[in-house]
């Protein structure tokens, strides 16, 4: 395990030399940079906290650690950032900085136990985009100023999307955006969004849309339907009137979330549930009254949800008590004459 310098003169020599469980430090500008396919049973981390990355473009990194640096759009693609069929990989600590409104910061195409932490930013048309992704966590996110939408999951699985917060698009587009945004993309034989949390995110976009699950196939078709989506713990003020919204889902809750409407806006904010949703379970929601329109609420559960080491507890409890009372019968029994 070595740690390795480079600028964007040096990588090309230097990634196809790099091994397991290195560090790799980048210093520069890195423009439009294609690193070769790689995969590293442990870990290769990339500290990038001192380099500008103008455009990367790579296919099947595995077992990175990507930490820091600022991200802007390249020059031969208006894409930040971008890895198809990426396995193990981590990026956390980066910065999206750029101006021109198109392309998408980070991208990632396909693959498995993808993590992004704690990015921030402005300038881009999306800032986050996993599309065919099993296994994720994008998490500790402060965005604002894109073009469009701040979180896209596109045919996802298994993952979480937490503790975020989310401003305004920037005031030159003419988009239609969403804070965080999931969708199932037609029956393209790959994975159906599903088992998806979206948990503790802070909303406040005039001229924006707030968490939503909207159709964009069949939903007809068993697989081009959500499953088992959960929203909860969100905190939304915005403009447009799908605040937070989920169609055409199989098993779901939506919980504690709070809804405002925007200064200004023409439609109330509201919470959609509905379009062919089934089993989906709704506790403890509002939306605010808005310009005359009533407040819109659900109610709270009936009884606090309960740790499943709780429960376990209990059972272990009733268990021993029974068996108690039962050896005591059983001695009364063998007491009689």
């Amino acid at each position: 395990m070595s740690i390795i310098q480079a600028t964007q003169a040096e990588i090309a020599a230097i990634w196809p030399t790099l091994n397991a469980g290195d560090t790799l430090q980048l210093s520069g500008e890195f423009v439009d940079w294609r690193p070769g396919k790689r995969t590293f049973d442990k870990r290769l981390v990339v500290d990038a906290s001192q380099a500008v990355v103008r455009g990367l473009y790579g296919g099947t990194l595995n077992g990175v650690d990507w930490h820091g640096g600022i991200i802007k759009a390249g020059d031969a693609r208006t894409i930040g950032f971008r890895i198809d069929h990426a396995d193990n990989f981590s990026i956390s600590g980066v910065t999206l900085d750029d101006d021109k409104l198109t392309g998408n910061g980070l991208q990632f195409y396909m693959g498995s136990n993808v993590v992004i932490d704690g990015v921030t930013g402005k300038g881009f048309l999306d800032a986050i985009v996993l599309a065919r992704i099993d296994g994720f966590a994008v998490r500790n996110f402060d965005l604002s100023g894109m073009a469009a939408d701040c979180v896209d999951l596109y045919n996802v699985a298994n993952g979480v999307c937490e503790d975020g917060k989310v401003g305004d698009r920037n005031p030159a587009s003419a988009k239609h955006p969403d804070a965080v945004q999931l969708a199932n993309l037609g029956n393209d034989g790959y994975l159906c969004t599903e088992n998806v949390t979206v948990q503790r995110i802070a909303v406040n976009a005039p001229n924006m849309q707030g968490v939503t699950a909207f159709y964009h196939s069949d939903i007809t078709v068993p697989n081009q339907r959500y499953k088992n989506i959960t929203f909860r713990d969100l905190d939304i003020e915005v403009g447009y009137p799908q605040a937070c919204a989920l169609y055409g889902c199989d098993g779901g809750l939506v919980e504690n979330v709070s809804v405002r409407t925007s200064a200004g806006a023409t439609y109330m904010a509201m919470i959609h549930v509905g379009d062919g949703c089934t089993n989906v379970e709704r506790y403890n929601n509002t939306a605010e009254s808005y310009a005359g329109k009533p407040a819109v609420s659900d109610p709270p559960r009936s009884a606090p949800i309960r740790a499943p080491a709780a429960i376990l507890g209990d059972l272990v409890a009733n268990a021993s008590a029974g068996a108690a009372l039962m050896a005591e019968l059983q001695a009364s029994i063998g007491a009689q004459p």
